[in-house]
């Protein structure tokens, strides 16, 4: 029987190389079938599919269900290509991006009427929290969250709230806290 693999498809124009091609490295080893779409690729890794038209439309590209999507353009074409994903069904969409822009961001999608099951399903900051800092960390990072959503499995994720929110639900959550 010949299955179909899982798609991981990354989305960048160039200024994120380095994690691109950390993302094409691990997801390949992962057995994921990847496909690159990137007006300026600057990997080593060879993606299984590569689109570096700068004027490809994302639209005409045939997403699975099962496709993991990851957004890498870190640019104002954020809420474009979000924009454009809506309309599609995909498992897994995530963004690059600090906690600013993601706000930003799907601050953009919910005025542009984006329909609000897409925008509060956007993983951003991308990537599961493990702490990660180098670009291969944070493509683990990313690909682990992509697994888990793929076994349906909960993830610890960056939070938005600010750094003082965080601690707070942090240590109401300790053993032995008075709340």
């Amino acid at each position: 029987m010949n299955q179909t693999k899982e798609r991981v498809v990354l989305i960048g124009e160039g200024a994120t190389r380095d994690l691109e091609d950390a993302l094409v490295r691990l997801a390949k080893i992962l057995d994921f079938e990847v496909v690159v779409m990137d007006h300026s690729p600057m990997i080593g890794a060879q993606p299984d599919q590569l689109f570096a038209a700068p004027d490809y439309d994302i639209a005409s590209f045939k997403f699975l269900e099962s496709d993991s999507a990851i957004v890498l353009t870190h640019s104002e074409r954020d809420a474009d290509v979000l924009q454009t994903l809506s309309g599609f069904k995909l498992r897994y969409v995530g963004l690059l991006g600090d906690r600013q822009r993601i706000r930003d961001d799907t601050g953009a999608l919910r005025a542009r009427g984006v329909d609000e099951k897409f925008v509060s399903s956007i993983k951003g900051p991308v990537g599961a929290d493990i702490g990660a800092r180098t670009m291969p960390e944070i493509a683990l990072s990313i690909m682990a969250e992509v697994v888990a959503t793929k076994y349906g499995k909960p993830v610890i994720r960056k939070d938005l709230r600010p750094a003082d929110d965080q601690l707070q639900v942090e240590n109401r959550l300790q053993p032995g806290s008075s709340d």
